[in-house]
């Protein structure tokens, strides 16, 4: 069984690119602090959901990166 600190650091690694996802509501202590996927600009499509494996949703949040590539058609 993962530890918690194994655990937080699972859930920052973007399931796509497997690169630091900068959720800012797993990472922060600060409760009032928004994440960048808060943003009116960022949507998360569902084909882009779909790019992950069933058992691998929900589990992390997706990059900015990869959701702005994938919005640009980049990905």
């Amino acid at each position: 069984m993962a530890d918690n600190n194994t655990a937080i650091s699972d859930a920052l690694t973007c399931p796509l690119c497997k690169k630091n996802n900068a959720c800012a509501n797993i990472a922060s202590a600060d409760e009032g602090q928004a994440c960048w996927c808060t943003s009116s600009t960022i949507s998360f499509p569902k084909g882009l959901l779909e790019k992950l494996p069933e058992a691998e949703r929900g589990q992390a949040c997706i990059c900015q990166t990869c959701v702005l590539a994938y919005q640009n058609q980049k990905y």
